[in-house]
């Protein structure tokens, strides 16, 4: 049996009605909880954890999650076709229109208290579930040319040909339920606002090891394949078993999928940082104005030994062609000096770089030697690119080294091997500049404040 569509619209519901009371960000926190544990609690025999609706459950409940589905959607755009769907005249649409107004609802809002005026009327025909909806918002992804490559020819090659994204939808909107309808609204704009859903506690629910998972292999395709050939049952107690050490064992980076990025604490003052550094050694480093790369290099794919991932985890491999030359020459790909024997992963910004001036070019500069899925975003109206401007990449970290997972390991050794495994190129490849403190140190917050200045006093983005 397909897991019914409103059952996940009735969690999504009812953590809105838990944003909409006046409580503090403490007790709505407190209280989606436990809804989530309820619901889980309650649907968890029927909820799919394995194959392609496992898949489907977990791109519904974090849209945001799936950066090879992109709908390319206005919100206009949908206005247009749900006043289609519901043929709605001159006063109705208005009032689909509330959205367009200062501190108006949003339109998903405005959406479903319009359609409620029909949802007592019987429409004849079954309920949608969760594979049918997933199987809806693929085939208005593919229809975006941002979206992913293998996605759009998966879905094509499933369909035999597509049909237009107004097509598509108008027969969804006019099956959806009015509160169905509004949660459809908010997953093709990738956005659940106002609800935030909890997403640590929801993924422990629907597996214990899902969470760590991710941070391995930041795919929820791939996420939902491991945990089947793990084996390892989704009952809390039993799962919980596994140790750090047992999971490093069972999850390991893999080439070709993007490893999660760790979560980052801001830091408000001075006094802040070291509070937060507590008595640890650890690095300040330059933070550039440039484009979070991760660099995934895989010798056993002669072919496509090369694919580049962007801070979303969308492959940008083509898009940043103009830094493979950078990336290869550095990493001494295909010449006996090399020090990669079969993969690796690294992390680095992009800049652009004016071999004249000697200088880091401002970020905006950047949207003129990078494409979006083969389209240039904005550079319409900018300055030609100048004949000794170019792309470079500064690398920060090495996440994998062969079979050796160099991110469970510390800071300061992985720069050692970062160190050994590149050579630095001027002006092309380069390791980022940082500088560790002993933040037990009794003038660490003297050191932290020279370094800031420095940054400043040298134009500088920012340290982190």
């Amino acid at each position: 049996m397909s897991f019914p569509f409103h059952l996940l619209c009735e969690l999504l519901s009812e953590l809105e009605r838990n944003q909409a009371r006046a409580f503090s960000a403490k007790m709505t926190q407190e209280a989606n909880e436990r809804s989530l544990v309820a619901w889980f609690n309650k649907h968890g025999s029927i909820i799919p954890r394995r194959g392609p609706e496992a898949v489907a459950f977990l791109s519904c409940l974090f849209p945001e999650r799936r950066p090879d589905r992109v709908f390319g959607l206005s919100k206009r755009r949908l206005e247009y076709i749900i006043q289609e769907a519901q043929c709605l005249g001159v006063s109705r649409l208005k009032e689909l229109q509330r959205w367009r107004t200062s501190n108006g609802p949003d339109l998903a809002t405005c959406a479903e208290r319009l359609m409620a005026v029909t949802d007592c009327e019987h429409k004849g025909i079954p309920r949608v579930s969760l594979r049918e909806l997933d199987d809806i918002l693929n085939r208005v992804a593919a229809l975006s040319p941002f979206s992913s490559v293998d996605m759009r020819q998966r879905v094509d090659q499933n369909r035999g040909g597509l049909s237009g994204t107004c097509d598509v939808l108008l027969i969804a909107f006019r099956r959806l339920q009015s509160y169905e309808a509004k949660w459809l609204i908010r997953m093709l704009l990738k956005n659940h606002s106002p609800v935030c859903v909890p997403e640590e506690l929801s993924m422990t629910r629907f597996h214990p090891l899902l969470y760590h998972l991710l941070r391995f292999q930041n795919s929820i395709h791939m996420a939902v394949k491991r945990l089947e050939e793990t084996n390892i049952p989704h009952v809390l107690p039993i799962a919980a078993e596994y140790s750090h050490g047992d999971l490093s064992k069972v999850f390991k980076p893999q080439v070709g999928v993007m490893i999660g990025r760790p979560d980052y604490e801001k830091a408000r003052s001075i006094k802040h940082c070291c509070l937060l550094a507590g008595s640890r050694q650890m690095s300040i480093e330059r933070k550039y104005d440039g484009e979070y790369c991760q660099v995934h290099i895989d010798l056993n794919s002669p072919q496509s030994c090369l694919k580049i991932f962007s801070k979303s985890g969308r492959d940008s491999t083509h898009d940043r062609v103009g830094l493979h030359r950078a990336i290869q020459d550095s990493l001494l790909l295909g010449t006996a000096d090399c020090r990669i024997k079969k993969q690796c992963i690294l992390e680095g910004e992009l800049l652009v770089r004016d071999d004249d001036c000697g200088r880091i070019e401002p970020f905006h500069k950047i949207r003129k030697h990078v494409r979006r899925s083969g389209h240039l975003l904005g550079a319409g109206q900018d300055s030609p690119i100048k004949p000794n401007e170019h792309l470079m990449i500064i690398f920060y970290d090495l996440l994998l080294l062969d079979d050796r997972v160099c991110a469970l390991e510390a800071s300061n050794e992985r720069r050692q091997q970062l160190q050994s495994l590149l050579r630095q190129i001027p002006g092309h490849a380069a390791i980022g500049y940082r500088k560790v403190i002993a933040f037990s140190s009794i003038d660490a917050a003297r050191q932290v404040t020279e370094v800031f200045a420095k940054a400043l006093h040298n134009d500088g983005k920012g340290w982190y």
